[in-house]
């Protein structure tokens, strides 16, 4: 099999690298060593972020700024607006929940979220609080940011390359 590019790697950027020059008419292989997504993809919490975390110190940081435009972005393929297409990939909710302490590294997150990003945290009525979360101890607050299913993303992305998928075991054996 002759390809034109290798990537090393089947987590998310991997997984969707693949995908990208697939439709791009090159002849791609994924190459892993252990199962698609395992790390940092399976690990995460599966939230669409648009840089709140980089603005934790107030200030609106050049990745904020990079990765403002990302939910959109992912919006477009979880509804199957635009390729690639994630629409058959589970979702665990429109929003995700966050609270804002009474100290000056949390005032300044948020301050810096509103000021910066494209979507701004929405302070939450108390009857709206999830049982879940004590309201007493913290002001609660709704971030409009997809929250997605990894491992449901990796089985959508690894059956749309089934055939540019190769697996590496330790002995040194190739399985597709």
């Amino acid at each position: 099999m002759e390809v034109d590019v290798i990537i090393f790697g089947g987590g998310s950027v991997g997984l969707w690298l693949l995908d990208e020059l697939n439709r791009s008419g090159w002849t791609c292989l994924l190459v892993e060593r252990f199962e698609l997504g395992s790390g940092q993809t399976i690990s995460s919490q599966g939230i669409i972020h648009g840089g709140l975390k980089y603005t934790l110190t107030g200030q609106l940081t050049g990745s904020a700024q990079q990765i403002r435009e990302m939910p959109g972005r992912w919006l477009a393929s979880l509804t199957g607006e635009q390729e690639p297409n994630l629409s058959k990939v589970a979702w665990r909710s429109s929003y995700c929940h966050l609270w804002r302490t009474e100290s000056l590294s949390s005032q300044l997150g948020m301050i810096g979220a509103r000021i910066g990003l494209r979507i701004a945290p929405e302070k939450i009525d108390h009857e709206e609080i999830p049982a879940f979360l004590d309201p007493a101890s913290a002001q609660i607050y709704k971030l409009p940011e997809t929250v997605i299913a990894p491992r449901s993303f990796i089985s959508v992305l690894a059956e749309r390359n089934r055939t540019a998928l190769l697996k590496i075991s330790d002995e040194g054996s190739l399985e597709f």
